[in-house]
């Protein structure tokens, strides 16, 4: 069995203002919390991070920058991020609401990370999110295995939690918010999913947090998973496209973030190490953008 250490912590922010919600919040969130765990953390005030002598033993860039270092012999330039956003996903722009709860999984070193994480949600609250820079109070964060904690006191480290149920062999995954997979540099929609694709997916995502996060590096046979990832075949599905934008404040451009969303009906019978790794989907995510809360894919046995 894959070993990857991992745990949750979750928050309920509460805005001191009316607040429109947008259609999809993880751009929004993801994009305060980074810009305030960087203000948090860099003792060496750079505008970016390249070059910096501190970078080795920077949280921030574990956290958002996250180097492959010497894992896979150097064949990486980077290595998926150490946490996964759980954002919410609304049927438009325009909700008015008077809280948002999110969550954070954290995967391997990330879940000592957790008082510093905290802090720093509590400072982009603060300062304010959305277009309008509404203000929030960060009213409670919960943590795995503990009480839940009051803003104030030392936020304490979530407790590692068991490894992930087994999938069935037929698996329904319900795709919760967009699924952004690419196929030669285009996106790839409900109708030329195929199998094969999923089932590689499923290993990239899976294999890559694994190997910079658990134990992948030893436990994995990448040639012959990608072999079996062929063999994994979509015996239904209810797909379409859901259609988001975010605005990027690094490249001041308003970027296309959707892919899909439904659900499809996956048999893993002649792909039993593929059936292992996507037992690991409900925590790690799928595809592109996974640590602004795209790619939530939930398991439901048939």
């Amino acid at each position: 069995m894959l070993e990857v250490q991992h745990s949750w912590v979750r928050f309920s922010l509460s805005p001191r203002a009316p607040f429109i919600a947008p259609a999809f919040d993880g751009s929004m969130l993801r994009g305060a919390f980074g810009h305030a765990l960087r203000r948090l953390v860099c003792a060496m005030r750079r505008r970016d991070c390249e070059g910096c002598p501190l970078v080795r033993g920077c949280l921030y860039v574990r956290l958002f920058e996250t180097r492959a270092g010497a894992a896979e012999g150097g064949r990486y330039d980077r290595a998926p991020h150490p946490f996964v956003l759980r954002a919410n996903l609304r049927p438009a722009r325009g909700e008015k609401v008077g809280r948002i709860d999110f969550g954070m999984n954290l995967f391997g070193a990330a879940l000592g990370d957790a008082p510093f994480i905290a802090r720093a949600v509590e400072e982009a609250a603060g300062r304010g999110l959305g277009p309008e820079r509404t203000p929030f109070d960060l009213c409670e964060v919960t943590l795995a295995g503990g009480e839940g904690w009051k803003p104030g006191g030392g936020c304490p480290a979530p407790a590692p939690q068991a490894a992930p149920p087994a999938l069935a062999e037929r698996t329904r995954l319900v795709f919760v918010t967009p699924v952004r997979l690419m196929r030669h540099g285009k996106p790839i929609d409900g109708e030329t999913l195929d199998g094969a694709t999923l089932g590689r997916a499923i290993l990239r995502r899976v294999g890559l947090m694994a190997t910079f996060h658990g134990d992948g590096a030893t436990a994995l046979d990448f040639a012959a998973l990608t072999a079996e990832a062929t063999r994994v075949r979509i015996l239904a599905r209810d797909l379409s496209w859901r259609r988001l934008v975010r605005r990027s404040a690094r490249q001041k451009a308003t970027q296309a973030i959707g892919g899909m969303v439904g659900e499809a009906t996956v048999d893993f019978a002649d792909a039993p190490g593929i059936r292992e790794l996507a037992r690991w989907l409900p925590l790690m995510h799928l595809g592109k953008g996974t640590s602004m809360g795209l790619g939530q894919v939930e398991a439901e046995p048939l």
